[in-house]
């Protein structure tokens, strides 16, 4: 059975590039399931999936009264639909021209009721350390990471799928940490040719191909088609 599975980054889009955005960030065929972050809760319903679940779990630096979140849409019936927010470790950049203090950010986390198999998922996005002055490799950033990866285990059961921002160059580090494999490697996934966003794996998935598509955010869009192992009766979720 193939799966298709998106994860971008959309960045606040003004609402007429993020419709159309929709439409063409993901080729002529829609994923099966494609997971947001960086979305504005003005926006949550112009996914064109059947089922959609959101969460808003950052304020909108330069927009008071408006927050970020992330999203999940899929074409297959969601259930155990859960929020987490990571440990915000605090730190701040006095810049003068762009003072930044962290905020919370976090993960959406479901179950896929695909017919061959029910999918844990999780759509995150994590802390750009850079911004911060945190190098990815120092024990500081190491920590943060650690932390955000273990509030994501703490929910209990592997994962199937874990997308999104990881904001850091060190995914295949993380991927392993989950018992899991990443799509992207180091191809860039951002204008600035970093390599932020991924898309890591189970073994239950075989990676069969994987597009990066530019669009109007400053991220790129992460798709990976998939096999699909049908479930057996011995790794059945209760």
């Amino acid at each position: 059975m193939q799966l298709k599975i998106a994860s971008w980054n959309i960045h606040e889009l003004p609402p007429t590039v993020r419709n159309e955005g929709r439409r063409w960030a993901f080729d002529s065929e829609l994923p099966d399931i494609v997971m947001l972050q960086e979305l504005s809760e003005l926006h949550v319903d112009h996914w064109p999936l059947e089922y959609v679940e959101t969460c808003m779990v950052e304020p909108s630096v330069g927009r008071p009264g408006r927050s970020m979140g992330l999203a999940i849409a899929s074409r297959f019936p969601l259930r155990d639909v859960t929020s987490l927010l990571f440990e915000n470790p605090g730190w701040r950049n006095d810049d003068d021209e762009r003072p930044l203090t962290a905020h919370p950010k976090g993960a959406l986390i479901a179950e896929v009721m695909h017919p061959s198999r029910t999918l844990k998922v999780a759509c995150l996005h994590m802390l750009p350390m850079r911004l911060f002055g945190v190098k990815e490799e120092s024990s500081e950033g190491v920590v943060y990471a650690q932390s955000c990866l273990s509030a994501l285990t703490g929910c209990g059961g592997a994962f199937d799928v874990v997308a999104g921002d990881f904001n850091s160059e060190l995914k295949q580090v993380m991927a392993l940490t989950l018992g899991m494999a990443g799509s992207v490697g180091k191809r860039p996934t951002r204008n600035s040719g970093q390599s932020h966003d991924d898309i890591f794996l189970s073994q239950h998935l075989r990676l069969r191909s994987i597009e990066i598509l530019p669009t109007d955010s400053d991220h790129h869009a992460v798709i990976v088609d998939v096999f699909l192992a049908r479930q057996s009766k011995d790794d059945c979720r209760s």
